[in-house]
């Protein structure tokens, strides 16, 4: 494995890669959308223009809607965030430029294969563009899911592809973006670690709406506060680190990276997930950043801010027994609620600091760390925003309460 020498400008390979990306997505979701592959059904005739018009409106539209929300912020972009260094090189801080989605996958093919423009034409990088479709629809039919199950109405700002369509046809949409990933892929070890990751992710997702039922409420209410803490490290590590274990691990064993490398990387994007799941379950209170969808997570006790306060709650009525209002409630008054959110914001910050430290042992060149510190903080940049507006704001009232609506 030879290092890389960069032969062009950072960000202007970023753009190059994302560009990329958008058109290959378009392209599959265009061609498979339109045709019938191996094997030929009998009897289609895509020819058929009342057969054309439903394609378009039942398939094709909910794709092109799903991916049309895909860049959108939940945040107000930060202008720029102190800055990590080391054996690698500086990595710049901050977000990328509206508009770019840096792919972990091309950054993965960036560290171990170089950023020559000759190189591009090789069979790993032909290999890595299919992977990072692959991944990009399973983590957008992931998505889609999600906010069915979780009920919420506003993905990114934007009405969900199920209330523009449907629930019928969003889950259906879902599907088959995850079918179409799975042939798309072609690399055998990659496709079947990416089937083993949608079934882990299945798996996060079947217990966290566990949080819901009765049962497991009041398993919850009286369990200890560690071991309501490791229920939730354990959702947390199916449903939101797969999400971003997907995409490097994919491309790590399609570029063949040796397994410490991958062990590494696995456990980076492991540490990112809690983070990113830390993020989530605060944003949650904070109807400035969450919008709609805030306070969605007291439908069971999943959010871990809520998880912590149960340790000590100053209610006559078990956790258990609460309807989703009496849980908020019983969470926005509780004493202990300012000073949790303070600590579970610094463990986030903590935690995207430790997944970027380990990832930046393992980058080539000063290059590569900037590409995958662009790429996690896309994302990652909130959860400073948020620890930093936490410790900031004079009032945690004002934080906790909804933005006035102007007139």
């Amino acid at each position: 494995m030879r290092a890389s020498t960069p032969a062009r400008d950072v960000d202007a390979v970023i753009r190059s890669d994302s560009g990329l990306l958008s058109a290959d997505l378009e392209q599959l979701l265009r061609v498979a959308a339109g045709t019938v592959v191996d094997p030929g059904v009998p009897g289609f005739d895509p020819a058929n223009p009342v057969l054309e018009d439903a394609l378009r409106l039942a398939l094709q539209a909910p794709n092109a809607d799903a991916f049309a929300i895909d860049h959108a912020r939940f945040l107000e972009p930060r202008p720029g965030s102190a800055g990590t260094a080391d054996a690698a090189g500086p990595a710049r801080s901050g977000p990328p430029a509206d508009g770019v989605r840096p792919s972990t996958v091309y950054w993965a093919y960036r560290n171990y294969r170089g950023f020559d423009p000759s190189d591009e034409t090789g069979a790993d990088f032909a290999t890595v563009r299919r992977v990072a479709a692959s991944a990009r629809l399973l983590m957008k039919a992931a998505v889609i899911i999600d906010d069915v199950q979780d009920g919420s109405d506003i993905r990114f700002g934007r009405p969900a592809l199920h209330i523009t369509h449907g629930v019928p046809l969003a889950l259906n949409t879902a599907c088959w973006m995850m079918t179409t990933a799975f042939q798309h892929v072609e690399h055998s070890e990659a496709a079947h670690y990416m089937i083993g990751a949608a079934r882990n992710g299945f798996t996060g997702q079947a217990l966290d709406m566990s949080t819901r039922l009765p049962e497991i409420k009041r398993n919850l209410a009286k369990a200890s506060g560690e071991s309501r803490i490791d229920f939730w490290k354990s959702v947390a590590a199916l449903k939101t680190s797969t999400l971003l274990q997907l995409p490097v691990n994919a491309a790590a064993l399609a570029l063949d990276v040796p397994d410490k490398e991958r062990a590494l990387l696995d456990e980076s994007m492991h540490v990112m997930g809690v983070a990113g799941q830390l993020l989530n379950d605060l944003v949650d209170f904070l109807p400035r950043y969450g919008g709609a969808n805030s306070f969605s997570d007291f439908k069971g006790l999943k959010n871990r801010v809520l998880l912590e306060l149960l340790a000590t709650h100053p209610s006559e009525i078990s956790p258990a027994e609460m309807t989703p209002e009496e849980l908020r409630t019983f969470a926005l008054n509780h004493p202990r609620l300012p000073s949790v959110m303070l600590r579970l914001a610094d463990d986030a910050v903590r935690l995207k600091q430790t997944a970027k430290d380990q990832v930046f042992t393992l980058c080539r060149t000063p290059e590569s760390a900037t590409y995958f510190d662009t790429a996690i903080e896309r994302v990652g940049h909130h959860i400073n925003m948020v620890a930093e507006r936490l410790h900031s704001a004079p009032s945690f009232d004002a934080l906790l309460r909804p933005p006035a609506k102007a007139e």
